[in-house]
């Protein structure tokens, strides 16, 4: 669809927007039937009917006419382009590119065989924050959980944090200077040496490096539930491969739910749930994670309260009142589903698996609300 209709071609939201009115304009003008008919020459329709639009006078005021005509006869939005690059995703990864002073995008797959892994996984934290836009990164991108997004509280916060280290890179910080940072966990005294003072940025609890073992769970539970509820193909569908015999054993549970560990189908009411069950709560635990009053450490204190099995059940009913209700049907599921007084033990610690850390296989399309600002 972008590729086909132009939208491979916008830089911004502004330009996407433009193409959004033009083609309901169009909708509206020619009927749905009439541009498909057209097809990979919708785009000289359009064309036509705007300078025609232009020499009558109509559509005078509205800023998409001279755009789009503009951009026609510089060869700035041929399409369809099949084989193009998404220009927003370029955009990124050029102005990434200049920030570190590293070359061009073009030379892009010989610059990062010159860089340690950890500065590679930096440039790609990078490349999305200097995206117009589709620059926050989420639970569907490793970057969520590497960079410390996972601790944000609400979209807003992963706003200030994004802002917060794209003036870590304005400030003159070497891409291997905040490498070394990430690695040893010290990016807030990069950021101070950098005269960067992240109180106005960062709540009290945010963390900038990975979660700790004993409270990764919770943000595992929120990547595998975005992981599976995604639509995309990922890697949590395949079956891992594992050298050590400790992950072979924990980095999966349910073998019939492969994007759960065994942590998650353990503690959150998954083990032996039926496949409807299973997907009910994944739907609804999506539908706990989007509450404005959710928060993850309040969720896994209340799992790992050991005076009382079910409080975790109270907090979901604090959050969605009635929860168990909601979710219960008496013809699908178990009477006693959802499970939630069940948790899982480990003799040995709480096991490290961050299979999920990885991106989805997301289209390469102008997708996940694009057109919010």
């Amino acid at each position: 669809m972008a590729t086909l209709f132009g939208f491979i071609k916008c830089a911004d939201t502004w330009e996407v927007s433009n193409l959004f009115c033009i083609y309901n304009r169009a909708i509206r003008r020619f009927g749905v039937r009439m541009l498909a008919r057209f097809g990979p020459a919708i785009a000289n329709l359009i064309e036509t009917w705007l300078r025609l639009s232009e020499a009558r006078e109509e559509h005078h005021t509205e800023p998409y006419t001279p755009w789009f005509l503009s951009m026609r006869s510089s060869g700035n939005l041929d399409f369809p382009d099949y084989d193009g690059l998404y220009t927003y995703i370029v955009a990124g990864t050029y102005e990434a590119a200049q920030a570190f002073n590293l070359a061009s995008p073009a030379t892009e797959q010989v610059t990062e065989e010159r860089l340690s892994p950890d500065e590679r996984g930096v440039l790609r934290l990078y490349n999305i924050l200097f995206r117009p836009f589709l620059n926050i990164p989420d639970p569907q991108t490793a970057e969520w959980m590497r960079f410390g997004f996972y601790s944000c509280r609400n979209l807003d916060e992963r706003k200030l944090l994004a802002q917060m280290y794209l003036q870590l890179a304005d400030s003159g910080a070497s891409l291997s200077a905040i490498a070394r940072a990430w690695r040893t966990s010290s990016l807030p005294d990069l950021f101070h040496k950098h005269g960067i003072n992240p109180t106005p940025y960062l709540h009290p609890l945010t963390r900038l490096s990975p979660p700790k073992r004993d409270e990764m769970g919770i943000y595992r539970l929120i990547a595998e539930v975005s992981h599976a509820l995604s639509g995309c193909f990922c890697a949590c569908f395949q079956q891992q491969r594992h050298d050590s015999a400790e992950q072979r054993m924990y980095c999966r549970g349910d073998k019939y739910e492969t994007h759960l560990s065994l942590e998650s189908a353990g503690d959150y009411g998954f083990h032996g749930a039926s496949p409807w069950e299973r997907w009910q709560l994944l739907n609804s635990y999506r539908h706990v994670f989007r509450q404005p009053r959710f928060n993850a450490r309040e969720m896994l204190a209340a799992r790992r309260d050991a005076a009382d099995p079910g409080a975790l059940e109270d907090y979901l009913d604090w959050l969605l009142p009635g929860f168990r209700r909601q979710i219960a049907n008496f013809v699908l599921a178990d009477a006693m589903f959802p499970r939630l007084r069940v948790r899982v033990q480990f003799s040995d610690g709480r096991p490290y698996c961050c299979c999920v850390v990885h991106e989805t296989y997301r289209p390469p399309g102008l997708c996940g609300g694009l057109y919010v600002s």
